[in-house]
């Protein structure tokens, strides 16, 4: 991708004050902007060596991350096969480190909350994303963001009660309770390989 001026004038800048942990951050988010995320995580990750007790700069490494797991094929799980669950990982302890950073943000709890529950369920984050999910059910935000945390909520316990019925399933193939998942599925299913 072509550089912005906007991300061309923040090199200048990191150039003449490479210490700046600001322009970092402004840089990351214009490579974020673009659609550039390798580029804006390696920035951000530059600008948590100058300053690790940024919140936001960890926020925005997480989004970063994720969004570069969330793009189609890349010809680097080819070579790795861990490379999207090193990402899912590497952006978890990413907005781990920032709520640490900033607890009582209730949008960062939000943000992580809903993050944990999009994972694969390997990066096994559900429990923390209902938590964090609750949690901002029960503060003072605005009711549409109680309403988006409850969305969540609700897809968090489908995705609990879908890997309960996966197990009825897998270990109780022949019961009634197997049956009944099969019954309740829509459109109805008969059969799963597993």
């Amino acid at each position: 991708p072509v550089d912005t001026p906007e991300i061309v004038g923040l090199k200048e800048k990191i150039a003449k004050d490479p210490k700046n942990r600001v322009y970092h951050l402004a840089l990351g988010k214009a490579y974020s902007d673009v659609g550039n995320y390798e580029e804006a995580a390696k920035v951000l990750k530059r600008a948590i060596d100058i300053d690790q007790s940024s919140s936001e700069a960890y926020t925005l490494l997480a989004q970063a991350l994720y969004n570069m797991s969330a793009v189609g094929y890349d010809p680097r799980i080819y070579l790795d096969t861990g490379f999207r669950t090193d990402l899912a990982f590497e952006a978890t302890a990413a907005l781990d480190k920032a709520v640490t950073l900033a607890p009582e943000d209730t949008e960062l709890r939000f943000t992580r909350g809903v993050a944990s529950v999009q994972m694969p369920f390997f990066v096994n984050r559900i429990d923390q994303g209902v938590t964090d999910l609750e949690a901002v059910i029960e503060s003072d935000v605005s009711d549409d963001m109680k309403a988006e945390a409850l969305y969540w909520l609700g897809y968090a316990h489908q995705k609990i009660g879908t890997t309960y019925w996966t197990r009825v399933i897998s270990k109780y193939s022949s019961s009634e309770a197997a049956q009944n998942v099969f019954n309740t599925l829509r459109p109805p299913v008969t059969h799963i390989d597993l």
